[in-house]
């Protein structure tokens, strides 16, 4: 039985795609120099476990931005 190759429907197979490898270290070097200002701003009126929710919240919507980016595929021009 012979493989069958497997395609993205909508997009060009074999196309070659724009690099985006540096883009979820990216989305983490902003949350890290994010977290001071976080924590100097909304420490004193929220608390540790408050800051705390604010940066994991931070993390997730930059992971999330970073996923939607990364999804897309766009060949190269």
């Amino acid at each position: 039985m012979a493989a069958r190759r497997a395609t993205n429907h909508g997009s060009v197979p074999d196309a070659p795609v724009e690099d985006r490898s540096g883009t979820l270290g990216l989305a983490i070097l902003l949350w890290l120099c994010l977290l001071p200002f976080v924590a100097l701003v909304l420490g004193p009126i929220l608390g540790t476990r408050g800051v705390a929710g604010v940066a994991a919240g931070l993390f997730v919507v930059l992971l999330g931005i970073c996923w939607g980016v990364c999804a897309e595929r766009r060949p190269v021009s």
